[in-house]
């Protein structure tokens, strides 16, 4: 017994071009997502590339003025010549120092600045002290009702002998 099957031309033809259709339709369907997406995107950006231009320039500037402020305390002649325990940094080069970061803060989110050595360790014992290595200088008066270099010195630590006269 044999089973055959006749298709004709025409249903042939009727396949092929529903077969047809169907990839013209997902091309078309393809192409029209793509321009949707296109469009969508575009429109982001238009709306939110002011806004994100705004927020790169904020954040370029605050590390502008970091960086100016640091590089100016840093290269201030009494700051380059300081011993390790600040034995040398005078009330003038402090009260610089000191006004150079209140102008940091005043116009960047700042908490505090450090002076130290370039061999400095926290970790590393400091010999003339018996004490685990201090910063020489500590500007943080603008945080309110903190001043790293006044708690030390009121907590019986020696603290940093040029931090301990009071310049605000």
């Amino acid at each position: 017994m044999s089973l055959r099957f006749s298709i004709s031309k025409v249903e042939i033809a009727t396949y092929v071009a529903v077969c047809a259709a169907a990839v013209g339709l997902l091309f078309v369907s393809e192409q029209e997502k793509k321009l949707a997406l296109k469009t969508a995107t575009s429109y982001y950006k238009e709306l939110n590339g002011k806004r994100v231009e705004d927020v790169t320039e904020k954040i370029e500037n605050n590390f502008r003025l970091m960086l100016q402020g640091l590089r100016t305390i840093a290269r201030l002649p009494a700051v380059r010549a300081i011993d390790r325990h600040g034995l040398n940094f005078t009330r003038d080069a402090r009260i610089s120092a000191q006004e150079i970061y209140n102008n940091l803060a005043q116009n960047v989110a700042v908490s505090e600045v450090y002076i130290i050595s370039a061999e400095f360790d926290p970790h590393a014992v400091d010999p003339s002290t018996g004490q685990p290595q201090q910063p020489i200088a500590t500007f943080d008066n603008l945080i309110v009702g903190r001043h790293a270099d006044q708690k030390s010195i009121e907590s019986g630590g020696r603290g940093n002998p040029a931090s301990r006269q009071s310049f605000t």
